[in-house]
């Protein structure tokens, strides 16, 4: 694995493709990408992202898919409400709302420590938020590759919790991960690996793949999803992974950005230079807070959004737009900052 490690977004490409490419061919990178953002105590946000190379074009990575989880500490004595805000504010309001809950109840609290049997002190839980792999990279079982390697870096002394039955989640991948891994049904309909199960590392499923061939990836199609405004090109722009308190520690986005030149610029190249198309790399960054935090006023969101780009003055503004939903909870309002901009 590695630590921020710049990669395009699969939308930067889609952007820049030539109207006469026809298709690209990736394989698996022999990496994962990591972004991990201490938040509070010993809590931590982790998202893992599986990166795939351009076969004509190794130069450059993109972002096939990503797993974010949080890691949390069973022993601390406000573990529902700490980790009932800080999912909000990280814009999972679901699970903030279903974690609270289950946190809150001591019998399934002592049925988290089962898994593995902890000591005080030791006991903590991997929280799995969300898994996504883009379409064009489906039926590899990348998304068990990364729960592989978050339970291989994160997992020690850890329990590994995939996720809890509800609508909004898809109960075929639930079903999946309980086939694929052997998990179990812990507390409220969560899925956690029980004692002695160890997930396959990537090196497995990156082997497996590539006997099968290149994945090759239809160019039309991506052109069609960016001009539809796809959102799902553009899978780790939500500024989770951004840390406001550590001067420097630019997401993974903002790191894409700054290396886009030399990036885009082996992408580009397959615009023809008497052609007329001209591309324009752009994201979106999201800044969020929770009201209902006392230490987060409205105002931080503007400060943060400023001093973001005031440590990065080779991003232009393009546009910015506000967002407001009830938390979960009832108590506040969730606000959402979105700054759209591209480097100059």
């Amino acid at each position: 694995m590695t630590d921020r490690k710049a990669a395009l977004e699969l939308g930067l490409v889609a952007a820049s493709l030539s109207p006469d490419t026809e298709s690209i061919s990736f394989t698996p990178a022999d990496n994962v990408l990591c972004a991990a953002r201490h938040l509070t105590g010993e809590m931590d946000f982790i998202r893992l992202m599986f990166a795939l190379v351009d076969v004509d074009d190794p130069t450059y990575q993109v972002v096939g898919g990503y797993v974010d989880a949080l890691r949390v500490d069973l022993d601390d004595p406000d573990l529902d409400d700490r980790v009932s805000m800080i999912l909000c504010e990280l814009d999972y309001p679901e699970d903030a709302d279903y974690y609270a809950t289950l946190l809150s109840d001591t019998g399934h609290l002592a049925a988290f420590r089962k898994f593995p049997e902890c000591t005080p002190g030791t006991c903590k839980a991997l929280l799995v938020l969300h898994t996504f792999i883009d379409p064009c990279f489906r039926g590899y079982k990348f998304s068990l590759a990364l729960l592989g390697e978050l339970w291989a870096t994160f997992g020690a002394g850890a329990t590994l919790c995939l996720g809890h039955l509800s609508e909004q989640r898809q109960p075929e991948l639930l079903q999946y991960w309980q086939e694929s891994l052997g998990a179990v049904a812990v507390g409220d309909g969560l899925l956690a690996l029980p004692p002695g199960v160890v997930p396959r590392l990537p090196a497995e499923f990156v082997s497996a793949s590539r006997d099968h061939g290149f994945i090759k990836v239809d160019a039309q199609s991506l052109r069609a999803r960016f001009a539809n405004g796809d959102e799902s090109l553009f899978p780790v722009s939500d500024g989770r992974a951004d840390d406001p308190e550590s001067e420097g520690s630019a997401s993974v986005v903002v790191a894409t950005m700054e290396a886009a030149r030399a990036a885009a610029v082996a992408v580009a190249a397959r615009v023809d230079d008497e052609s007329d198309v001209e591309a324009e790399v752009v994201t979106v960054l999201r800044f969020f807070v929770c009201t209902a935090d006392e230490d987060a006023p409205p105002s931080e969101l503007f400060i943060r959004a400023a001093e973001y780009l005031d440590g990065h003055p080779d991003l232009d503004v393009v546009s910015t737009s506000w967002r407001d939903e009830e938390c979960p909870s009832g108590e506040g309002e969730h606000l959402t900052l979105e700054v759209t901009v591209r480097s100059v």
